[in-house]
This record gives C-alpha cells, sequence and structure tokens, in this order.
C-alpha cells in the first residue's frame, strides 16, 4: 500500500507531457492479466521494472541494456503465443533501431501493439553525460518522425497520442484493429 501511494501522484498525474507512470496505469487497465508484454532497455526498463503491475514475467533485456531488443522479442513471443495479446513498450530511439521489422509484423499478422516513448533523446546516454560531461550532448538527441505515421506506413494501425486522456481509447483502438499497431 505504501509504494502504491508513492507511485500515485504520477500513475494519476494528467500533465503534459505524458507521465510514464500515467501511461502504465493507463496501459496496465487495458491489457489483459495474461499479455505479454516485453520492454526496452535503459530508462523505458527501468520506469516499468518499478511502477508497472506485471501478471506473468515481462519480456525483458535485464541488466544487459540490450537496446532494440524488446520489438523482436514481442515479435517471437507473437508467434509463440498467437492467441495472447503482446505490447512492447519501447523507446523512440530504440524502435529506430528494429523500425523495418515493423515489415515483418505486418508480412506475417503478428498484431503486437508497440507503445512508443516518444522523446527524441536517447535517455539514459543523455542523463550521464548530463552528469559526466558539463552538459555536451554528443549523439544522444535524435530527430525523431512521427512514429504512429511511420507504422502507417509499414501498413500497421498507427495513432500519435499527447494527451494523457488520449490514452485508453488509443490503446483500445489499436486492440481492436487486429494489426501490428503503433501508438506514438
Amino acid at each position: 500500500a505504501t509504494y502504491a501511494a508513492a507511485l500515485a501522484p504520477g500513475a494519476n498525474s494528467d500533465a503534459v507531457p505524458i507521465h510514464r507512470l500515467r501511461l502504465m496505469r493507463d496501459l496496465r487497465s487495458v491489457l489483459g492479466r495474461d499479455a505479454l508484454i516485453s520492454v526496452e532497455a535503459g530508462g523505458t526498463h527501468n520506469w516499468y521494472v518499478y511502477g508497472f503491475p506485471a501478471y506473468t514475467p515481462m519480456l525483458e533485456p535485464g541488466d544487459y541494456s540490450i537496446m532494440g531488443s524488446a520489438f523482436c522479442q514481442a515479435l517471437a513471443a507473437k508467434v509463440v503465443f498467437p492467441d495472447r495479446q503482446v505490447c512492447s513498450v519501447i523507446g523512440d530511439g530504440a524502435l529506430m533501431i528494429t523500425v523495418q521489422e515493423l515489415a515483418t509484423a505486418v508480412a506475417h499478422n503478428l498484431n503486437v501493439l508497440v507503445v512508443v516513448n516518444h522523446n527524441s533523446v536517447y535517455g539514459n546516454m543523455y542523463q550521464k553525460q548530463i552528469k559526466n560531461f558539463g552538459g555536451r550532448h554528443p549523439g544522444t538527441e535524435l530527430y525523431m518522425p512521427d512514429m504512429a505515421a511511420v507504422g502507417r506506413a509499414f501498413g500497421c494501425y498507427g495513432e500519435q497520442v499527447s494527451r494523457p486522456e488520449e490514452l485508453v481509447p488509443a490503446f483500445r483502438r489499436a486492440l481492436a484493429s487486429g494489426r501490428p499497431a503503433v501508438i506514438d
């Protein structure tokens, strides 16, 4: 109860940009208890490990920080468990590493939900640069397109969300589409 109370301000936040704990709360509310979740390395991984109520083991790279692995893990999980919901929670930079696999998902009808934390930065590396390099950020600030539009270009369902109240309806539409889906 104490832990849940500590997370509550973020989980109930109506702030823009969307607080990651709010994103997790709303995602949890639409996914089934047996949904398989793959979580990206770095900051995305850290938020989900401590803030996402998982009822099945999360597919995650652990301490190896294998950036770009989550989406591929989700695709494999969907092949093995075609009747279960599969969701990949991934950073925008990490999705760009494996973005071509959206074509794989469409070609093989792997209706995985990809939730993109869009902040146009390699977050963990950026934070380390702030701490260790006096504000110099070489190679960590990224130009990032509308990832929902990229998903649609590949044939996925795609939707961009900017306000917390848009999360649950967007997740529901994506899951109902029966196609691979990208919620940015």
